[in-house]
């Protein structure tokens, strides 16, 4: 018992004991026990908070119970925005809800998330909350139906890729609980992703962003469209309303802006956070000069993504793609650049004994290759021409030779000017 309530309450008792003449201990101490576990049940199930008590593992901060309790206590809520600011633990906040759904019946839960995050979403989910979420891909599709699950309903994490190619199926599963992890992704309303994740049927929806909008705001209403179409007005009434300019960078009304989006939304900043003790950060800019044969390797494989065309491909779109690649490559060490040159030279090697005339995708340079060209277009690749004939042999073998040159001049580069400056 605590505050005015639990005097409030003693006192009654002790009306009770004078009134009825209560001579016996044990009956006052029953009594007393009965008031202070009457006290402790929740007012409703809505204020039940079972994921209070199944993560005794894991430190629960006042803003993320507090953002949990607003998903949960509200049933006409139909889904919530939380854009904390980074490092404030929104996944557990969503795994609170998730946990929250489950235990209220929820039976088919679907978590979207970048392809490099799922499996750490599995993780959470299963080491701190104890729900066993199976990570959806080709392979695990196939294994499911082998058991005879199906892979389109229960307890599932997918990439919003897999969910766009696979929208038909996850369509027939209403599902209780929809989280999107990094849900700004998602901001143009005339992309396929975001198309295809308003197609998913479900009852409630969380969505996850540290950076809600970049300064544009009609970006913050095309989020709040996966929530309820409604939630901030139709497109037009939301420019008219809250876009003081024409190109959507100037707010106005901010102060109605602002409760409109307290009914769905919870953005939580650093110094909201008293309890969390942040170890200071100092940024600094370090400048560095290219190892001599480093400076070689760069400047040499600069000049061979330059050129109009390559051996092993000349499509114009994928030819774009690989350059960004091994561009990020180049700025990021040699040892990075080092696994996908060799990927291209057995490529080449391949070509030029006739085993291989198979299109190569930016996925077969290595992980770090594939990493990077998720991020610039997911699943993308290199297309070209098959090879053959007596001229592009000619230009295969040269390129082949050049190829070749790079890797061993990788293999030689002992370490990077930019690690040593950093250590």
């Amino acid at each position: 018992m605590n505050g005015q309530s639990g005097v409030t309450r003693l006192l009654d008792i002790a009306k009770f004991v004078k009134a009825h003449e209560v001579e016996s201990p044990e009956m006052f101490r029953l009594r007393l026990l009965a008031e202070e576990l009457t006290l402790r049940k929740p007012r409703s199930d809505f204020d039940a908070m079972e994921s209070l008590d199944s993560s005794r593992d894991t430190i629960l901060y006042p803003h993320q119970i507090h953002a949990a309790h607003f998903a949960i206590s509200n049933p006409l809520l139909p889904g919530l925005l939380l854009a904390d600011e980074v490092g404030l633990g929104k996944t557990i906040e969503a795994a609170m809800i998730i946990k929250e759904a489950v235990y209220r019946g929820a039976r088919h839960v679907l978590v979207l998330a970048s392809k490099s995050l799922r499996q750490q979403w599995a993780a959470e989910l299963q080491e701190r909350f104890a729900l066993d979420f199976k990570v959806l891909d080709a392979g695990a599709v196939q294994a499911l139906k082998r058991a005879g699950d199906d892979p389109y309903s229960g307890l599932r994490i997918a990439t919003y890729h897999f969910a766009n190619g696979h929208i038909g199926e996850l369509s027939k599963t209403v599902w209780d609980l929809l989280v999107v992890d990094e849900c700004h992704t998602l901001k143009n309303p005339q992309g396929a992703l975001h198309q295809s994740v308003k197609r998913v049927p479900r009852r409630f929806t969380v969505l996850l962003t540290a950076t809600p909008i970049q300064n544009y705001l009609p970006e913050l209403h095309s989020i709040a469209t996966l929530i309820d179409e409604q939630a901030l007005g139709t497109s037009f009434s939301f420019r008219e309303r809250y876009c003081g300019d024409q190109r959507g960078l100037v707010v106005k009304n901010l102060h109605e802006l602002r409760e409109r989006l307290n009914r769905f939304a919870i953005r939580t900043l650093r110094a909201d956070v008293p309890e969390i003790k942040w170890t200071a950060r100092h940024p600094k800019l370090l400048n560095f000069s290219l190892f001599e044969d480093e400076r070689a390797l760069y400047q040499g494989v600069s000049e061979y993504l330059s050129r109009p065309n390559w051996a092993f491909g000349d499509n114009a779109a994928g030819k774009y793609l690989i350059v960004l690649v091994y561009r990020k490559l180049l700025a990021s060490s040699s040892f990075a650049l080092m696994e996908a040159l060799r990927k291209v030279l057995r490529r080449l090697e391949d070509m030029a004994a006739g085993r291989e005339t198979k299109r190569l995708t930016v996925r077969e340079l290595g992980p770090e290759a594939a990493a990077i060209a998720r991020e610039i277009a997911e699943d993308a690749s290199i297309d070209e021409e098959d090879s053959g004939g007596g001229g592009l042999m000619k230009s295969l073998e040269a390129e082949m030779e050049e190829v070749r040159g790079y890797v061993r001049l990788c293999e030689s580069i002992q370490e990077n000017a930019k690690g040593v400056c950093l250590v």
